[in-house]
């Protein structure tokens, strides 16, 4: 029996526990994207996509249990696919919570950006212009949320690593899932699900006046494999993160601030074999136009790495190959017309150091409260070392016809 069959099954047994207390929704979309190759336009081809996203809640104030799943068709895959998103219990009330099972919990103040999110992973199917929780898949944790001092106080155990997910067949390999295909040896790679590599968190978080703020811990280990090329083989590298997140309202405008610090063992930078720590950032605003619905905001993300003359001066350095500092400006412009019925927006992205780019122009229409239709559009510009140019290939129109439930 496929993942996707036995999804389904579990949302449907769960469909008959449904009851006053319970809630069952979801969207069901049939996608025809259109891939477009101006380099090779005997390449063109068009894909006819459906997938099925499911929510079910069921429970009390005290106790309740989610699930969400879905059911996708891959363009490059035979039969559909089934992913569990969520599947978690919580317990307790406003006070305090525990939640336990498989969660999507994100961390971080920017706008579908997040650069001290330590606890999603990357589900590696999608685009990188997407929404942020559509591009995450959850990992099993244990989270305790308390009121502390007049703030939140947030717990985290992950028992287990779920690295950031690869893809051969996927439309968006990135640099590393490039990287392993040219080793020219069989790779070995770590295993990961084991209690050896469980992972610790902690973020507090705080109102004060016009500002929420919060400061984060994470000890565990890179999402991402450290690829050894001298020993063919892939391993996930320790790490202790530091960040703090902030927002701060003004009127119509909401400024938006992340920062990382990412740090393993080599503190000098002078052990090729490790990573060298680094600092990863973002800053921006969002801000709502008056006397009308629409709002853009505008964000700059960005990574630097620490001594890199360190890595410079050894040419057996793993890190080599790495970038010493990578820069992202990302606008977004959204609106509603038509009393929210019809809801336009653009993204615009830009890298710094590669001048390589992408747009993303979106039509939504809602006909009624549960059909709409949406027509979107993903262009990539730029050489194959930039952040967006390594998918200049991925040209694509989307019309999807979408039913909520």
């Amino acid at each position: 029996m496929t993942r996707s069959s036995l999804l389904l099954c579990l949302f449907l047994t769960l469909g008959t526990l449904y009851g006053e207390n319970s809630e069952l929704s979801g969207e069901f979309r049939w996608l025809n994207r259109y891939a477009i190759d101006p380099d090779n336009p005997s390449s063109d081809a068009i894909d006819s996509i459906p997938e099925l996203d499911i929510r079910y809640e069921t429970g009390g104030r005290s106790a309740r249990l989610y699930a969400r799943g879905e059911i996708y068709q891959d363009a490059q895959d035979e039969s559909p696919e089934g992913a569990l998103e969520e599947l978690y219990l919580r317990l307790g009330r406003e006070q305090t919570r525990l939640y336990a099972g498989l969660m999507k919990r994100s961390w971080g103040a920017g706008e579908e950006e997040h650069v001290v999110d330590v606890l999603t992973v990357s589900n590696g199917r999608s685009s990188p212009l997407s929404s942020y929780e559509d591009r995450r898949r959850g990992v099993p944790m244990l989270l305790l949320e308390t009121v502390a001092n007049q703030g939140r106080l947030e717990l985290v155990y992950i028992p287990v690593l779920i690295p950031n997910g690869r893809s051969e067949s996927s439309r968006w390999q990135d640099t590393v899932v490039r990287r392993i295909g040219e080793l020219s040896l069989p790779v070995d790679e770590e295993e990961t699900d084991d209690l050896q590599h469980s992972q610790l968190a902690v973020r507090y978080s705080r109102s004060l006046g016009a500002a929420d703020l919060a400061a984060l811990y994470y000890l565990g280990f890179y999402k991402d494999p450290t690829i050894d090329e001298s020993e063919s083989e892939l391993r996930y590298d320790p790490v202790n993160m530091i960040g703090l997140e902030a927002k701060l309202y003004a009127g119509p405008a909401k400024l938006l601030a992340e920062l990382g610090y990412f740090t393993t063992q080599d503190f000098q930078g002078d052990d090729p074999d490790l990573r060298n720590s680094e600092l990863r950032w973002l800053g921006g605003f969002d801000y709502a136009l008056p006397f009308s619905r629409a709002s853009f905001s505008l964000q700059e993300t960005g990574r630097y790495l620490f001594y890199s003359d360190e890595i410079d001066a050894d040419p057996d350095d793993l890190q080599r190959n790495e970038p010493v500092h990578r820069n992202r400006l990302i606008l977004r412009i959204r609106d509603e017309w038509n009393r929210s019925r019809i809801l336009p927006q653009i993204g615009a992205f830009y890298g710094l150091e590669r001048q390589d780019w992408a747009l993303r122009p979106e039509l939504t229409i809602h006909f009624r409260e549960d059909i709409f239709l949406s027509l979107e559009a993903e262009l990539f510009e730029g050489s194959d070392e930039g952040y967006y140019g390594q998918y200049d290939e991925n040209d694509s129109v989307t019309l999807s016809l979408g039913y909520l439930f």
